[in-house]
């Protein structure tokens, strides 16, 4: 029995190892991964070798990182934008690399002095992805940005300003998201009386942190004019929408980035009925409704009828004093805390991406 246990575990073991001349490459996504440039805990960006991704996957990147350069590869980042990718060390390897013959076809990043281990991901290198395979995962989630891009206002560039903002704040939580194989990250647009699917939660994108914000961006150029509307239809949220989120596996949860201003106010009630089908129908798999409640000092009445919990810039005032703007522009530091407070509450209190 022993030998069957211990060669099953090794087995298992073995699926997530390559070995590429001599050196044990881990899976790329066997970590925890974040967007943008790797960062330690002081958000200090790592040094390293960047090459061209001359049609790599991520894990022949990773492959080309371990072959090149050894073991001590702390992470890598992956930059499809850029059409390259960079490997990552702690400072002391990169000082004993960098003092060595460059190899052929690479460049060396000469960044700051990290004192620890990747940490979290950045916001710039816009698209990229950090993979801190070293990075024990620190998330198991289904989420679903459920962004409402339709806004009463009296003139359409005041809606489309609402629109671009609610998309933004949704971006945000991409950004400061923790993620790893078990996190799949979805985006749904929520028109007047329509929803389009930007991301399926079950795509690749869903799972590629620069991917997803690169989506994100797409979505808020493609807004317009058609964005101002009174009030918008949210039934298919608690219906068809629900049922895709819902996971035995892992917690799933549907974050509401709204006014909260519905077509028909009166029909509030309406929603409070499909909000208990929808636990009812699902049960413990039901995803946890999270509301971002945007533009509105207080919670109207649609929010309180059906909204798990809800966050809102108002309860962040002091952000601006917490946020280091040598690395931010600090306009959006209270989006930056609601963000990193939404990936807590997913996540955990002790996710090493929500100090900034």
């Amino acid at each position: 029995m022993k030998t069957i246990v211990g060669a099953t575990t090794l087995a298992l073991a073995l699926a997530n190892v390559k070995f590429v001349k001599a050196q044990v490459v881990p899976a790329y996504d066997s970590g925890s991964y974040f967007h943008g440039r790797c960062r330690d805990q002081d958000a200090l960006w790592f040094s390293g070798f960047w090459t061209l991704l001359d049609g790599r996957t991520q894990q022949e990147a990773l492959d080309a990182c371990f072959e090149t350069f050894g073991n001590s590869v702390e992470a890598f980042s992956w930059e499809p934008s850029y059409n390259s990718f960079t490997c990552y060390f702690p400072r002391k390897d990169y000082q004993r690399l960098s003092a060595l013959p460059l190899p052929v076809g690479w460049a060396s990043e000469n960044r700051d002095e990290t004192t620890g281990p990747v940490a979290r991901g950045s916001e710039d290198l816009f698209g990229a992805t950090c993979y801190a395979f070293r990075l024990p995962s620190q998330c198991s989630a289904r989420v679903l940005a459920v962004v409402d891009s339709t806004f009463a206002t009296r003139y359409p560039l005041a809606s489309l300003r609402k629109a671009v903002t609610a998309v933004q704040s949704a971006a945000f939580t991409a950004l400061k998201m923790p993620f790893s194989k078990d996190v799949n990250f979805g985006i749904l647009e929520l028109e007047r009386t329509a929803i389009d699917w930007r991301v399926q939660l079950d795509s690749p994108t869903a799972n590629v942190p620069g991917d997803l914000v690169s989506e994100f961006f797409t979505l808020a150029l493609e807004l317009n004019s058609g964005n101002r509307a009174y009030g918008t239809k949210f039934p298919p949220v608690f219906k068809g929408v629900a049922n895709k989120l819902a996971s035995s596996e892992v917690p799933s949860f549907m974050l509401l980035f709204t006014d909260g201003q519905i077509l028909k106010p009166q029909n509030v009630n309406n929603y409070v009925r499909l909000k208990a089908e929808m636990i009812e129908r699902l049960g413990s798999t039901a995803p946890r409704l999270i509301c971002i409640r945007l533009f509105e000092t207080e919670n109207t009445p649609f929010l309180d009828a059906v909204c798990d919990s809800t966050y809102s810039v108002d309860d962040f005032p002091d952000a601006d004093d917490y946020y280091n703007n040598i690395f931010y522009n600090s306009a959006y530091d209270q989006d930056r805390a609601v963000a990193n407070a939404l990936a807590q509450e997913m996540c955990g209190a002790n996710i090493g991406n929500g100090d900034r």
